[in-house]
Order: C-alpha cells, then sequence, then structure tokens
C-alpha cells in the first residue's frame, strides 16, 4: 500500500532527493494515520492482549498440576504469565533482531522463486500454498526472510526501529491509560450513579415519588414507556456498569453481568 518498492515511487524521491521508507511519503496525512494506528495496535496487543492471552494459557497448565494448596497455585500462575508473557514479547523482537535484520547472505537480485530458495519459511510456505514457479514465481514473495532480500539493510533497520516503537514507547502510555486512568473515570462515573438502581428502574417513576434513600422497582413504576432520554440514559448506565466491571470491580463479588442489570449489591454500612 505504501509502494515504497515501486520503481516510479523509487525514481519520484531520488527527484526529491529523499527515500521512501513509509506510506507518508506517497499518502501524506492518511499514510501518516495509518503508521500511527499501528504503532498503537501493536502497542494495545503487546501490552493488554498478550497479557490476557499469556494468563489464560498459564491458568490452564495451573488447572492441570491440580495443586493442592491455593498459595502454591496462585504462585504458579503468576510466575507462569510472566514467564509466557516476557518470552512472547521477547521472542518476536529477537528474530527480528537476528534473523531479519542482519545482512548473513549477499545481495542477490531477482524473482521469490530464484532469490528465496533454501529459506525456512519460504519453502514452508510453498509446501503449504503449493507454490508453481511458472504461474506466479513471485508465490510466498511475502514470508519473512524473502522480504529481507528484497530490502537493502538500511531499509530493514529502519523497519526494525519503527516495529519496536510502538510495544517499547507507545505501550507504556497505553498501560497508564488502561490502568489508571480509564478506570478513574470509569469509577467517578460508577460511583455517581451507584444509588440509580435496577436498570428498568431508570425513568420509570416520577422525581417527586421517590426519596434519595429508596429505589422504586419496575413493578411498581407508575409508567413503563421507555422515551428516547431514559433509553439513552439506561444505555450510558449499562456501559458504565459494564466497563466498572471490566476494570475495577471483583466480578465474583458484585454478581458478575447481574451487576450490570441490578446494580450496587451492597447497602449502606451502618453501626450496630
Amino acid at each position: 500500500w505504501g509502494r515504497c518498492l515501486d520503481e516510479e515511487v523509487q525514481q519520484q524521491a531520488r527527484d526529491l532527493g529523499q527515500e521512501c521508507r513509509d506510506p507518508e511519503f506517497v499518502h501524506g496525512i492518511y499514510g501518516w494515520f495509518a503508521e500511527v494506528s499501528s504503532d498503537v495496535s501493536l502497542a494495545v496487543l503487546f501490552d493488554v492482549l498478550l497479557g490476557e492471552a499469556s494468563r489464560a494459557l498459564a491458568r490452564r497448565l495451573v488447572r492441570l498440576r491440580n495443586y493442592e494448596l491455593l498459595y502454591d497455585r496462585r504462585y504458579a500462575l503468576v510466575m507462569l504469565s510472566l514467564f509466557i508473557e516476557g518470552l512472547s514479547k521477547v521472542g518476536m523482537f529477537v528474530v527480528l533482531g537476528f534473523v531479519f535484520l542482519p545482512q548473513w547472505p549477499a545481495d542477490r537480485e531477482g524473482s521469490a522463486s530464484e532469490i528465496c530458495r533454501g529459506f525456512v519459511d519460504y519453502e514452508v510456505c510453498r509446501a503449504a500454498v503449493g507454490c508453481d514457479d511458472a504461474i506466479d514465481p513471485q508465490c510466498c514473495s511475502g514470508s519473512l526472510l524473502c522480504i529481507a532480500q528484497h530490502l537493502k539493510f538500511g531499509q530493514r533497520q529502519q523497519m526494525f526501529q519503527r516495529a519496536v516503537k510502538g510495544p517499547f514507547c507507545v505501550a507504556p502510555f497505553v498501560r497508564i491509560l488502561a490502568t489508571v486512568i480509564i478506570p478513574w473515570i470509569i469509577g467517578y462515573l460508577d460511583s455517581a450513579t451507584r444509588d440509580v438502581g435496577p436498570l428498568g428502574a431508570v425513568g420509570l417513576t416520577p422525581a417527586s415519588s421517590r426519596s434519595s434513600s429508596s429505589v422504586v422497582s419496575p413493578s411498581k413504576a407508575v409508567t413503563t414507556t421507555c422515551r428516547l432520554p431514559v433509553c439513552l440514559r439506561r444505555a450510558a448506565l449499562a456501559i458504565t456498569r459494564f466497563a466498572s466491571l471490566l476494570l475495577r470491580l471483583d466480578g465474583d463479588s458484585v454478581g458478575g453481568l447481574a451487576y450490570v442489570v441490578d446494580g450496587w449489591p451492597f447497602g449502606a454500612v451502618r453501626a450496630a
């Protein structure tokens, strides 16, 4: 999509005294936005989704071991999840840094069937796809080591630097958003609407017939018409509770998904 491998684009870049290394050269602001979006996506993938996947896999492995003591079970779960997540993050960049980036073989020119023959990932791709060099000589040219043969060392170095920018530069800020700022905002909204009660009671009773210390059930409501403002309030309340359940609260303690419908399950603390 960036078209930096096209001869026409490369010649245009040389005429301007530049080098095409990203989609911003051809697509302008849209190319810049696509590059920033990929960095943010990588940060979310490595910092949020990878952690959840590692914990799920670790939980499965710990369940197979069937520990007798809860302390041993939790210790194994934490250590395994950290090990799997760290190995997954580092492993990708070890492959890029020691296999893709260095100039191991001499530069070669030609089609993928000529310059990529013998590489492990290329041969595996050919066997899986069933490539025919007579029909498509560029078959499986998108394999990692085959891409490296089409790029100069400076271009591969530029790609490696941009690949690590998302997980190592953008990811810390994503983690701050996901673990501090967003939960704080959701917690403030959830606390402000904690006395509303079940979703079905929102907007069903006139304000004059409700007191600040009581919640009227939907069955005793005056009207059951769901007007647009009422429906929007219910939707916003449901989204707030669901986000709070995901980011702040312990699901087992507040009733799981029932919290989204029924609201805060505990009453006010009173001295005996």
